[in-house]
């Protein structure tokens, strides 16, 4: 299907939808993006209708694969066998998502298809945002009975390098236009003992329990029950934007092969499961969607000046309209060695799955 044309190629962009009696999921191929999901009716995933809007500078990464790597870099450095290497601050004083040109404003290339399935790849050059060797990506959709199934796959050549691959999809099971009323009613549940607690510019400053915090999400509870709780901390932009640390347990395997449940959540008639084979999730509650009246303090707050953001059918979202569940390695990985390895080596390959399930409670 037609989707705009993209700048600045003046290419006439396509979306492709995969469908079936359950589900039915819109990708495109600027950004590797799920552009929707639609289940009982409904679209669950905020963002636009055209390439327009995803290529307009107040998207929030609706939908995208964001790299090389997802979430955060201190300061926009980190060493590699002994040589320093230095990416873009876009984020205060960090890099966010891979740079100022990470890979949600690619257009990848349109790869392998067939009826319940497409495939995009991409080549990140030696160099790219700052970033050693050549990275091959490949990310795959595909639709199988309830389930969205997401495969990221990472090849470097000529260099090591940190990859972290990551869907950015912004959920609300109430529709993309509930609201946040709707969000803060949403129950969740994550399988996770222990999350990373930041400092002002959210980089993680060590690992923390869960236990007797507003973190807590072992067994179901409202978005909205603990939340206010958020407000003084650093870096939480007055609500969740946090990674968790995925259980092991459940099978073993910290980061590799097997899919794990790493969260489950519900609102009215809905569930959504979430399985990943990485070792994080990073749970964010929209809080940058729109204008606060919180007090702004740095990268902590998203203040009164953060922009309205008008997407599909014109409707502005709220700020905290939309949550992300973000399977990712662990923000900031290439600088803490306590934090599991995010390298890939040089002719290596690091494949990450992810499968979305939505049925009815």
């Amino acid at each position: 299907m037609k989707f705009g044309l993209h700048s600045p190629s003046n290419q006439e962009m396509k979306h492709f939808e995969l469908r079936n009696n359950l589900i039915s999921i819109s990708v495109s191929p600027y950004g590797a993006t799920l552009v929707s999901f639609f289940a009982e009716g409904k679209d669950l995933l905020l963002g636009y209708e055209s390439i327009e809007g995803f290529q307009s500078e107040t998207n929030p990464f609706f939908g995208a694969t964001v790299g090389r790597c997802a979430n955060r870099i201190a300061n926009g450095s980190f060493t590699l066998k002994g040589k320093t290497i230095e990416t873009p601050k876009n984020n205060g004083p960090n890099t966010l998502h891979g740079g100022d040109v990470g890979f949600d404003k690619c257009l990848f290339e349109v790869g392998e298809m067939g009826d319940d399935f497409v495939e995009f790849t991409y080549l990140s050059v030696d160099g790219d945002m700052g970033f050693p060797g050549d990275c091959r990506v490949k990310v795959k959709y595909q639709v199988v009975g309830d389930e969205c199934r997401v495969t990221m796959s990472a090849t470097m050549s000529g260099s090591d390098c940190p990859v972290s691959l990551a869907n950015h999809a912004y959920w609300n099971l109430g529709g993309h236009d509930a609201g946040k009323s709707s969000l803060l009613a949403h129950r969740i549940k994550i399988n996770a003992q222990s999350y990373l607690p930041t400092d002002s510019t959210s980089i993680p400053t060590g690992i923390a329990a869960v236990e007797n915090t507003p973190f807590d999400f072992r067994l179901p509870r409202e978005i909205g029950e603990r939340i206010d709780e958020l407000k003084d901390l650093p870096g939480s932009g007055a609500g969740y934007d946090h990674n968790f640390c995925l259980d092991t347990t459940i099978n073993g395997d910290a980061d590799g092969d097997e899919l794990r449940l790493a969260a489950e959540v519900t609102y009215g008639d809905l569930r959504l499961q979430v399985h990943t084979t990485a070792p994080g999730l990073q749970f964010y509650s929209g809080n940058y969607l729109g204008p606060s009246d919180l007090a702004v303090d740095g990268a902590a707050s998203p203040g009164p000046d953060q922009p309205f953001i008008v997407g599909k059918g014109g409707r502005t979202y709220e700020r905290q309209g939309g949550f992300a569940l973000e399977a990712q390695e662990f923000p900031n990985a290439v600088n803490d060695p306590s934090f599991p390895n995010c390298i890939v080596i040089d002719g290596g390959t690091k494949v990450h799955q992810m499968v979305y399930k939505v049925t009815k409670v």
